[in-house]
């Protein structure tokens, strides 16, 4: 991989970060707007925590093959369910959050594992960002993995499990941004 192209996917993981870490603190502060808009707002946020690992997988030649391929399926995933999710929401208002909450869900536990997988696999990083991609990887499985137990509990209880794990991905991101590769 040229200079540039490193240094604009070390630019997109900040801008990225950032991103999920504004979404993710407007889902927590605005917490008496619908659960709707706050679904559509997470919704956004999983695009955009598709769209680094879909650029990823189709340009970064330094991956392995099969990690190459990973990358682009988990980005192209997250993508399509959080513009699904979107298209849903926007569409038929009435439809169930319950259903939503598990699309988002899914989708998190999709990029969970290709977290997990990044952390184990990532030799180009520092030890202690490999075990922050990993230990993002296992948080955001579990945490989705919870959501498909309480969705029909509390709106309010996903909101915020939804909501740290934006927080946990954002600064994983954001520390793949700064700190790069060895």
């Amino acid at each position: 991989m040229s200079e540039d192209e490193s240094s604009s996917l070390r630019a997109l993981n900040i801008i990225v970060g950032i991103g999920l870490l504004v979404m993710a603190i407007m889902a927590i502060i605005f917490t008496d707007i619908a659960v709707l808009t706050i679904l559509l707002i997470i919704a956004a946020a999983i695009v955009l925590m598709g769209v680094p690992r879909l650029i990823n997988g189709a340009t970064n030649n330094a991956l392995e093959t099969k990690v190459r391929i990973s990358k682009f399926i988990v980005g192209f995933l997250a993508i399509l369910i959080g513009v699904l999710t979107i298209i849903w929401a926007l569409v038929d208002p009435t439809i169930s959050i319950e259903w939503l909450i598990f699309l988002l869900a899914a989708a998190l536990v999709i990029l969970g594992f290709g977290r997990f997988f990044r952390g184990i696999k990532a030799k180009e990083f520092p030890t202690w960002l490999r075990v922050l991609v990993l230990g993002t990887g296992v948080l955001t499985i579990l945490f989705a993995l919870i959501l498909f137990v309480i969705s029909p509990i509390d709106p309010n209880l996903n909101i915020l499990l939804l909501s740290v794990i934006l927080l946990v991905n954002g600064i994983a991101r954001l520390a793949i941004g700064f700190v790069g590769s060895k």
